[in-house]
């Protein structure tokens, strides 16, 4: 994606930011529970060497077709809201994840909204952002609802995960629609 987002985006709450090396420690305090895989690509259990793999994919990202900022409350790392950039058809991708400890407090949806008012702001050609969420993860649909994003379908034994054929739920938003609920 030729567009350049900034690298810190500021919250009520939260500070998103660009990975660093020494999140390390901090991803790691969350990236071993189970509860945080449990819906999600990332291994479990999860090493210190799938730590390290992903924060060299993540510090310096100069990837164009992805955007990633993590979430930094009270000076911890807790979790990330990223976007996978699909420009042939103005569309990005949103994926969000964040410490178990902080579920339920609005977080996620406060990093999200800001994140969206980001992209929809700085990319003018951008005209959709979807999530594919596995249809078991209550929390994040929520987060999807919360963001105005409708549910377009569901996508049935979609992907194997961990063991198990599962669901995907579509949920999407149009850059109209952001405009009218920013409005």
């Amino acid at each position: 994606m030729a567009v350049a987002f900034p690298n810190t985006i500021e919250t009520e709450r939260l500070l998103l930011r660009r990975y660093r090396w020494s999140d390390i420690d901090d991803l790691m305090e969350y990236a071993v529970l189970k509860e945080w895989s449990r819906y999600i690509r990332a291994p479990y259990p999860y090493s210190r060497v799938n730590a390290q793999e992903f924060l060299a994919d993540r510090v310096g990202l100069s990837r164009q077709d992805q955007t990633v900022w993590c979430l930094e409350y009270k000076g911890k790392m807790i979790g990330d809201v990223g976007f996978a950039w699909h420009t042939k058809n103005g569309a990005g991708e949103i994926a969000y994840g964040i410490s178990p400890p902080y579920w339920k407090q609005g977080l996620m949806t406060e990093a999200c909204l800001s994140a969206l008012n980001t992209v929809f702001g700085v990319d003018e050609k951008l005209n959709r952002i979807f999530a594919a969420i596995d249809a078991r993860n209550k929390g994040s649909i929520q987060v999807a609802g919360k963001l105005g994003m409708q549910r377009e379908g569901l996508l049935r034994k979609n992907r194997f995960h961990k063991g198990e054929f599962v669901d995907d739920a579509w949920y999407a938003i149009l850059r109209a629609d952001w405009m009218a609920l920013s409005t």
